[in-house]
């Protein structure tokens, strides 16, 4: 592997490991606030939070295993780049920005790799 694929491996990781964080974060906040009070948080209300945790965790599970396999089967670094982006972009319209940017960014790399 060489260091521009470990670059991406590792930006892979961090995107999919902060869009983990945000979600389960984003759940535990809904739920502890929304079952107390009546509001909305971020315009949404604690079912709308919810729900975007969830993608937001899903695609973070994805582009881990996605970094896992890059590490595994580095031959297959554009088709791993190409799910790359369609999850980071997923994670992006789920509002968890820096993970799903850091994560979009080792896609691309991912796919400028050449062997």
């Amino acid at each position: 592997m060489n260091q521009k694929q470990t670059i991406a491996l590792i930006l892979l990781l961090l995107g999919g490991i902060t869009l983990l964080a945000g979600g389960a974060g984003g759940i535990a906040i809904s739920l502890a606030l929304g079952s107390q009070t009546n509001t909305t948080i971020n315009g949404l209300t604690p079912n709308g939070n919810i729900l975007f945790g969830s993608i937001s965790i899903v695609c973070g599970v994805v582009l881990f295993a996605i970094s896992v396999m890059v590490s595994k089967k580095p031959e297959r670094a554009k088709t791993w780049g190409i799910i790359g982006i369609v999850f980071s972009a997923i994670g992006l319209l789920s509002g968890s920005y820096i993970g799903a940017a850091l994560a979009l960014i080792g896609a691309i790399l991912l796919l400028t790799y050449k062997h």
